[in-house]
């Protein structure tokens, strides 16, 4: 994980039970309970973590607002789905959340913008 500020990588903020953590380029393994301000240069790769606790979430949000230049494709763990439009996101200044059920152990989104 690159982060933009301080030069040194920081610990993620947390608000409330949210971490926030800056991404730049580069393939990111996300972590629940986590919102990834996204500043891209290039397309990437986010891979969802693997059957987490019910109602785990992720949230997404497209800082510099070129998703449509730099798509982000989400990749589910192992034997995990995304819910069908989840997979490529391509809007500039999307912000999204994936919420995770265990009954069908797939990854669904919640599209906050």
């Amino acid at each position: 994980m690159t982060y933009l500020i301080p030069a040194q990588p920081p610990s993620p903020k947390s608000v409330g039970a949210k971490r926030i953590a800056n991404h730049t380029d580069g393939a990111l393994s996300a972590a629940v309970g986590s919102l990834y301000k996204f500043r891209l240069t290039e397309a990437i790769t986010v891979t969802l973590p693997e059957t987490p606790a019910d109602g785990s979430t992720i949230d997404i949000l497209d800082a510099l607002e070129n998703f449509n230049t730099y798509n982000v494709t989400v990749a589910a763990s192992g034997s995990d789905t995304i819910q069908s439009g989840g997979e490529t996101l391509s809007d500039d200044g999307l912000s999204i959340q994936y919420v995770y059920d265990t009954a069908t152990t797939s990854w669904r989104l919640r599209r906050v913008t």
